[in-house]
């Protein structure tokens, strides 16, 4: 958040995002009682959360104006093929 932009295009619709603590314990649950095999789960966070909300909530957080570019997805994809490992998948097919 050095530059101050909050980079990532979730839209303006937002995303429903999940702790992966909380997906942990999720899997942990389905894994160690009965009843869920054949089962599935939709998990989804406590709220819809568009990029510019989230750029909102950093403002906050760190006393700083946090920026949200919007959906620019192609310049997004060629930050992530230049700093993500080779390993990550693109996030454009």
């Amino acid at each position: 958040m050095s530059a101050g932009i909050y980079p990532m295009p979730l839209g303006s619709p937002g995303i429903s995002a999940v702790d992966i603590r909380d997906i942990a314990e999720a899997a942990a649950v389905a894994l160690t009682t009965e009843g869920h095999i054949g089962k599935s789960y939709n998990l989804n966070g406590p709220s819809v959360l568009s990029g510019s909300k989230v750029a909102s909530i950093w403002s906050q957080m760190l006393g700083k104006e946090i920026r949200y570019p919007g959906e620019a997805l192609d310049e997004f994809e060629v930050q992530m093929r230049q700093k993500a490992p080779s390993w990550r998948p693109s996030t454009c097919a």
